[in-house]
């Protein structure tokens, strides 16, 4: 016979009686449960949160020291410094900027070119208020503390590094935050919560595409609401300008040829957002990505999921973002980018507390919840170091290359680029008219000479470049002067005469180090020679690559610019049969 304790249903039985001790423990965990939606305010949890951003600030700034204007920002530097109203509606990247556009007039005015730090901060700023506007929505309903575990991942999310680091992305969070409070204030249903909402809105469509998506939630929201159509006014009015706009200046960049990666792209922009959500790649947030999906398909066939207008609306934002992006960018294989999984990110957490309304969490939980939260912020520190490393990387090539451009001076040509890969947007002619308005962003000789080799090899480079550096005839040696100077010989023979110097090449790869007295060198090549020539200034060793080549049977004047004071130039010259280097006569 079967024991009753054994065949009683499971929801039936009864535990053993705890002691006294472990009584009184599990009912001090009980009282502490964290109840979603609990319209009781936890007053402890906003100091937190603020703390949490004024650490979170820190920071973030003082992990970006020492960057410099990145990609995009150099288009507003070069062409968007004037106050005509073309300048503030011509689109970017089929993008309307009008926001960006302006804030970073201000910061012009303000800051200048040579101080980059308060670009920083005010795309900071930005972070912290949409955090704290995803705080507030997420917090009507699932009460203050649920709210702030779910602010941390964003606050810290190393996985959106670009929305974080990045100034330019002014537009895209200023969108955003208009967006979610819009979002917040429609909620009031009064007639000024529904003005300032129709503001922001407008806002929001005027900093990026970003906010289409919101204002189409925004819409299906007021639309299931009562009183329904008679407040769509609050979407149609800032659609129709934006709809304005878009005929008068916009263009498209959604490509029918991209439909066929829809799927796949938002599949890869969803995983890489779970993933990022908790520190992890997003192999990682497939994984999780495709249990929760299942978990919700079973909760809603079920009837455990009501469909609410919030969520309604935010699913349609999230996945109308996803699908449009997709549309414009598929092509370019980008579904990973820092900038989407950070946009995702806001929604997804919107989206999980709308589910949540209502949950139990027991306190006995909040220790999973703790190392969930670690795992996320160690993943995210990991993710926002690779972030700054590529936009280091950045940094020193582009402000190298400007320092060579601006030793090189106005003279420069003015369609000369100095960093045609990473700043293809700087021409030598309208950087040098900004840095006379605005002042230089590139460090001085002295600063560039304290760096990595590498980045005073490019200086080099440029300098030579833009001077536009070039074999010419040769008018003979300079009279009387001493030969230039000996460095090292490889594989060959040198020697001094006059104002000669005599190489004869031994073997394959057979170079000269040559240190030049003044910035001009005459070469004679003999019949079947070929020179490279290599030079340096800044640099401690030369580039792999030549600045320049010299034919045999011919007699060659090579004038570099001027060396700066205390350096001269220095030259290698791979010669394949004998080459005589003279210290060339003026003129």
């Amino acid at each position: 016979m079967s024991d009753p304790q054994t065949a009683a249903p499971l929801r039936e039985r009864r535990p053993e009686t705890p002691t006294p001790l472990r009584r009184t423990f599990l009912a001090r965990l009980d009282d502490v449960a964290l109840v979603a939606g609990d319209e009781r305010r936890n007053r402890a949890v906003v100091p937190v949160l603020g703390a949490l951003m004024l650490a979170a600030a820190a920071f973030f700034f003082l992990q970006g020291r020492g960057l410099t204007f990145y990609f995009d920002e150099w288009a507003f530097v070069i062409d968007r410094r004037e106050w005509g109203l073309d300048n503030f509606l011509q689109p970017h990247n089929e993008h309307l900027h009008m926001t960006a556009v302006l804030a970073f007039k201000l910061l012009f005015v303000t800051a200048g070119l040579d101080f980059y730090e308060p670009y920083r901060i005010a795309v900071l700023m930005l972070h912290l208020a949409v955090v704290a506007l995803t705080f507030a929505l997420m917090r009507r309903g699932v009460g203050d503390a649920i709210a702030l575990v779910g602010a941390i991942p964003l606050l810290f999310l190393g996985a959106g590094w670009e929305n974080i680091m990045w100034p330019f992305q002014i537009g895209l969070l200023g969108a955003l935050a208009g967006g979610l409070g819009a979002l917040l204030l429609i909620e009031r249903g009064d007639a000024r919560g529904d003005v300032a909402a129709s503001v922001l809105l407008a806002l929001s469509l005027a900093s990026a595409s970003v906010a289409v998506p919101i204002a189409l939630a925004l819409a299906v929201e007021i639309a299931w609401r009562p009183p329904r159509w008679r407040r769509l006014w609050v979407v149609v009015v800032p659609l129709a300008l934006y709809g304005l706009w878009s005929v008068t200046y916009g263009r498209s960049a959604l490509l029918a040829s991209n439909a066929p990666g829809v799927p796949r792209f938002v599949a890869d922009t969803a995983a890489a957002v779970v993933g990022g959500l908790l520190g992890l790649d997003p192999e990682w947030g497939r994984v999780i990505l495709l249990l929760a999906l299942i978990w919700l398909g079973a909760s809603f066939v079920r009837g455990r999921v009501l469909v609410t207008p919030r969520l309604a609306s935010l699913t349609l934002a999230l996945v109308s973002s996803w699908v449009l992006t997709a549309l414009a960018r598929a092509h370019l294989g980008s579904a990973e980018s820092s900038r989407y999984v950070y946009v995702g990110a806001v929604f997804v957490l919107l989206i999980v507390a709308e589910l949540a309304c209502g949950a139990r969490v027991p306190a006995r939980m909040l220790a999973v919840v703790a190392v969930l939260v670690g795992v996320s912020l160690a993943g995210n520190y990991a993710l926002l170091r690779g972030g700054l490393e590529h936009m280091r990387g950045y940094t020193a090539t582009v402000e190298a290359a400007l320092v060579g451009l601006e030793l090189a001076g106005p003279e420069t040509p003015l369609d000369f680029r100095p960093a045609p890969e990473q700043a293809p947007n700087i021409y030598a002619g309208p950087y040098f008219e900004a840095v006379s308005e605005l002042g230089s962003p590139a460090p001085s000789v002295e600063e560039l000479l304290e760096r990595k080799e590498e980045e005073r090899r490019t200086a080099d480079a440029v300098y030579v470049a833009a001077r536009g550096v070039e074999p010419e005839a040769a008018s003979g040696a300079a009279a009387d002067a001493p030969a230039p100077e000996i460095d090292e010989v490889h594989w060959g023979r040198a020697e001094a005469s006059g104002s000669c110097v005599e190489f004869v090449p031994t073997a394959p790869g057979a170079a000269v180090d040559l240190a030049l007295l003044g910035d001009a060198l005459a070469l004679v090549a003999e019949d079947n020679a070929h020179v490279d020539v290599h030079v340096r200034m800044l640099a401690g060793g030369f580039p792999d690559a030549p600045a320049l080549t010299v034919p045999g049977e011919s007699r060659t004047r090579i004038v570099l610019p001027p060396p700066v004071a205390g350096r001269g130039w220095h030259v290698r010259l791979f010669a394949t049969e004998r080459v005589r280097a003279c210290t060339a006569a003026a003129g």
